[in-house]
């Protein structure tokens, strides 16, 4: 309690102390001197020794040479796409645009492009660093039968949660549920 408010933390604008008083300056027993005699004293005299010694220096620091810091190229890693099951052409042509490395099944890869569905096991044994352009049982949501289908069923499960879309029929196989739905 020596007169300090302060807060802890401290926050901006805290005082944490008081001023009393400024002690008035003691005066000194040599005169000082002006601006204006520290400005005139060097007038008429030759250069001094320090300045001199600049000129001396100072065409070296012009004479410099810049070194410049050379940046460390880094070391551009092909990715690997296997391209084993894709038969279209304008997938092996994009990859080579990008410059992606063509690799077997059974290299190193980080992209899997096929054209048909992928097993389970396949996704199983895939790294982290692995993308697959397929997944196990996506063709029962990409196909716009089998969708209707189980999209059909999730409203007979679950009818407010799944009120989403309209009521779809297979023809010709759902023919009599047509008939008898809109009738």
């Amino acid at each position: 309690s020596s007169g300090i408010n302060a807060e802890w933390p401290l926050r901006p604008g805290t005082i944490i102390g008081q001023v009393t008083s400024i002690p008035e300056p003691t005066p000194s027993l040599a005169p000082t001197p002006q601006i204006d005699e520290i400005i005139c004293e060097g007038e008429g005299e030759t250069e001094s020794e320090d300045e001199k010694e600049f000129e001396k220096t100072e065409h070296l620091l012009k004479e410099e040479p810049k070194v410049e810091k050379k940046k460390k190229k880094k070391k551009k890693r092909s990715i690997g796409i296997c391209t084993a099951n894709c038969r279209y052409e304008s997938v092996r042509r994009v990859s080579r645009r990008f410059n992606f490395r063509e690799v077997g099944e059974n290299e190193d890869w980080v992209l899997f492009w096929t054209d048909c569905s992928v097993n389970i096991e396949r996704v199983m044994d895939m790294k982290r660093y692995q993308k697959i352009n397929h997944f196990p049982g996506m063709s029962e949501i990409c196909r716009k039968d089998l969708l209707a289908r189980n999209m059909n069923r999730m409203q007979k499960l679950f009818p407010k949660e799944y009120n989403i879309c309209p009521r779809s029929w297979c023809l010709p196989a759902e023919f009599c549920n047509v008939v008898t739905d809109l009738l």
